[in-house]
């Protein structure tokens, strides 16, 4: 019963929707709006407690000519306007892509370039923290003469203040540049995912002109 109720309700509201197009011959425009309770009107004006409200505008014939959306609230005006900031620096990426680049080869070597240099710098750090690891454990061999690790029985005498100091240190140190590989891990692959995203942008463009 449901479904009968509603497809007689659109085939009567389709039939009025025809009746008002083709009856309304002197005017230059017909409109469509829905009311509170959702019911949809045609009419060759809209009554001014709905002229806010999103509405259609039709021609003479019944051609469907425009959709005006009304009066928009704060949320969705801004949301339209970040809608249009991040289009406008899409086609502003899109632009630069075009420009820096004649063919993908190009952006392939950048890749390669930018990755050796990567690589470049990688290498030092790591060197510098094989350096460290081996400061590191020469300190804790020299700490081993003292209480250390520090054992409230031991009649070791205690470590002293400046071999305290640079273990501590050496291990920060050795703590530091460990975290720093790890990142520069994931800055790799998210340096090549960039370029990829690159290549596949600047084949769709180039597909297109």
């Amino acid at each position: 019963m449901c479904y009968k109720r509603a497809v007689k309700k659109l085939l009567i509201a389709t039939s009025l929707a025809v009746s008002v197009l083709f009856s309304a011959g002197g005017h230059a425009e017909l409109y469509k709006w829905v009311d509170e309770d959702g019911v949809v009107h045609y009419g060759d004006h809209i009554p001014d407690e709905y002229t806010n409200d999103p509405h259609e505008r039709f021609n003479q014939s019944g051609v469907k000519i425009g959709t005006d959306e009304g009066e928009l609230s704060k949320e969705e005006v801004a949301a339209r306007a970040e809608q249009e900031r991040i289009k406008q620096q899409g086609l502003a990426y899109d632009e630069q892509l075009l420009k820096a680049y004649e063919q993908v080869s190009d952006i392939e070597r950048l890749r390669e370039a930018r990755l050796a240099d990567l690589k470049q710098q990688d290498e030092l750090a790591k060197n510098y923290l094989q350096g460290l690891e081996k400061r590191q454990k020469d300190l804790e061999i020299e700490a081993q003469r003292y209480n250390y690790p520090y054992d409230p029985l031991s009649e070791k005498p205690p470590v002293p203040d400046n071999l305290t100091r640079e273990l501590m240190d050496t291990a920060a140190n050795v703590e530091k540049y460990r975290d720093m590989l790890a990142k520069r891990v994931r800055m790799r692959e998210e340096l090549v995912a960039s370029f990829n995203r690159d290549i596949e942008r600047f084949q769709e463009l180039k597909s297109k002109h």
